[in-house]
């Protein structure tokens, strides 16, 4: 299965983007999809380094005493005194606690301009909301493209509007290894690109041939997850049942983090498929995207996964 078959060689991953103060109903929490990620990938036990920036100011401090706290190396987290750090106020819809954002604008991951040079062994983690300003956008155009051959891409497309556009997600598939995408991100991928497809598995296939993808996630929200590997049959499993929601946020973040490490960890891809769809299930019970690993269920915590599984 081409770069894929590397998977269990990985010894590193780095994410790329956004570490902001999400302003929540229940307080302030850190959040940013590539920090919420990186926190679980951190908790699994493989080396995650965060590739991003914050302000010289008070939220700035917070996550930097967060990240030291948590042990998460800083080593490509820069402090920008120029530049306050990112912040988003999120508001839950009071029947389904599916969020909407209100994104600050013109912070301090808007100015990315290191990454590391040696990716060997490693996975590259981004996204498309991080790449709303020029100078981040092409640190990481630039950081992609000089990987290609080293590193293991996974695209967690996060479609924010109005911060996206046709060539915005054209860069982000073009790289992209592995594609997750909810269901209505998929959809309005169609529609972006002008694809003729109404059936998901249709314009799945189509993404795969275009752009070289080789497994696409899809989630599905309380119906669960459907993975489509290049060169088999789709996989669903669905989700159990969660009542009640606390709210939905960071929960497509713990997924992505959760089947990358089992897959990792040498795990077939269906039981990768039940590992992500638990873990993003577990999520939702508790407040924010960053959940306490001492209130995650035992036989979620580990998440160290055993090959003999």
């Amino acid at each position: 299965m081409g770069k894929l078959s590397r998977l269990n060689q990985v010894q590193r991953i780095f994410s790329f983007g956004a570490v902001l103060m999400d302003e929540l109903p229940i307080g302030r929490n850190i959040g940013g999809s590539p920090f919420n990620f990186a926190y679980y990938t951190h908790l699994s036990q493989v080396a995650t380094l965060l590739i991003s920036a914050v302000g010289n100011d008070h939220d700035g401090k917070d996550i930097i005493d967060f990240l030291k706290q948590i042990g998460m190396p800083l080593k490509w987290v820069r402090t920008l005194p120029d530049y306050p750090t990112g912040n988003v106020r999120v508001v839950l819809d009071d029947l389904t606690k599916l969020p909407s954002y209100i994104v600050r604008e013109n912070t301090a991951y808007d100015y990315i301009t290191e990454t590391p040079d040696d990716c060997r062994d490693s996975i590259i983690y981004y996204g498309s909301s991080d790449q709303r300003s020029p100078t981040t956008r092409n640190t990481l155009k630039a950081y992609l493209e000089k990987s290609r051959d080293q590193a293991i891409t996974f695209c967690d497309l996060n479609l924010r509007p109005p911060f996206y556009n046709a060539s915005i997600v054209n860069e982000c598939l073009s790289q992209a290894d592995i594609l997750k995408v909810s269901e209505d991100e998929l959809n309005e991928v169609g529609k972006i690109l002008k694809l003729p497809f109404s059936k998901e598995s249709d314009l799945v296939d189509h993404l795969h041939k275009q752009f070289a993808i080789e497994l696409t996630l899809v989630t599905k929200g309380p119906l669960g997850a459907t993975v489509y590997p290049k060169s088999s049959h789709p996989i669903t499993v669905k989700a159990p049942i969660i009542d009640p929601i606390a709210d939905t946020v960071g929960a497509g973040d713990a997924f992505s983090a959760r089947f990358l490490i089992a897959a990792i960890r040498g795990l077939d891809t269906e039981r990768c498929l039940v590992h992500a769809v638990e873990l993003a299930s577990e999520i939702c019970r508790h407040p924010g995207a960053i959940v306490p690993i001492s209130k995650v269920p035992t036989h979620l915590r580990a998440l160290k996964v055993c090959r003999s599984e």
